[in-house]
């Protein structure tokens, strides 16, 4: 297992430290193609107690991006990123009406904790997407 894939494993978590799974990233740009694996055929969710989950990584999960997802799957959404100086992206939670929950401030060293009411987190539009 590469240096790499041990590190998204560890975020991976569940509530009592269990490896909940793993997702790696599935969306490879351009020049990352020797980084990266291009086998990834499927995106996963994972479960802790009563929250279902699922890992984007990268520009998989960009804010404007983040608020379609969660809007278009009637779910909450959470992007992480480190934030350090001149980084363009930085840590959110969405709501499923596609509403910012809270962020932590651009390039501002912090841990971002929010409350989610899991009862807004419907899944009605993620529920009548038909598979091809």
């Amino acid at each position: 297992m590469s240096a790499y894939s041990r590190l998204q494993e560890r975020h991976h978590k569940a509530r009592h430290g269990t490896i909940a799974g793993f997702q790696d990233k599935s969306q490879i740009d351009p020049s990352e193609e020797g980084t990266y694996s291009n086998d990834v055929s499927e995106r996963r969710v994972f479960t802790s107690g009563p929250l279902t989950f699922g890992v984007a990584i990268c520009h998989e999960g960009w804010q404007k991006a983040a608020l379609c997802r969660a809007a278009e799957n009637t779910c909450f959404f959470a992007t992480v990123n480190f934030a350090s100086d001149g980084s363009p992206t930085t840590s959110a939670v969405v709501r499923p009406d596609d509403t910012l929950v809270s962020y932590q401030p651009y390039g501002k060293p912090g841990l971002l904790v929010a409350d989610i009411d899991l009862t807004e987190a419907t899944g009605l539009l993620a529920a009548r997407c038909k598979p091809l």
